[in-house]
């Protein structure tokens, strides 16, 4: 790159899933994932799934995104249970940084920035979080917002220094 050019990146990938079967063994029947059959306490298998990333990078300073979404799922509850529905899903982490070696005017006043490097990072910045509901229109108690994701939204604020 030339001095003073910068760069950028876009990234999106649409995933659509036309089958997503499990044998768990030959004897018992074959779990459809995509039509109401679960392995896992998240839910089946979304069939649509569409990540965004994109960075920009110019003298030192940057910031990359990335969003992710999931189509809603549904486990079917068989004889006598209770249908769960698995709302959408959308996330967005941002993450931006500053190298500080890049900032020529500040390492020669404070020669300890020269190898350092700090960053910002937001995960799930809007805190989202999966909604799920029985066929009944309640939360089951198992499937609180907290206790799917008991994190949330996080906060990371780091410095890193690299010793010449």
């Amino acid at each position: 790159m030339q001095p003073g050019q910068g760069r950028l990146n876009l990234s999106i990938y649409h995933t659509v899933r036309f089958t997503d079967t499990v044998t768990i063994r030959d004897s018992l029947p074959e779990l459809d994932l995509l039509d109401g059959d679960a392995t896992g306490a998240r839910g089946g298998t979304s069939r649509n799934e569409v990540q965004v990333q994109a960075g920009v990078f110019r003298s030192g300073v940057g910031a990359f995104l990335n969003a992710n979404w999931t189509e809603a799922t549904r486990v079917d509850g068989g004889t006598g249970g209770s249908d769960l529905t698995f709302s959408d899903q959308t996330t967005v982490n941002l993450n931006v940084f500053a190298d500080l070696s890049s900032r020529t005017t500040w390492v020669e006043r404070f020669p300890i920035l020269k190898g350092a490097r700090i960053n910002f990072g937001v995960e799930n910045l809007f805190d989202t979080r999966t909604e799920v509901t029985s066929s009944a229109g309640d939360v089951p108690l198992n499937y609180q917002p907290d206790f799917l994701d008991p994190q949330g939204r996080v906060v990371r604020i780091s410095l890193r220094k690299i010793l010449f």
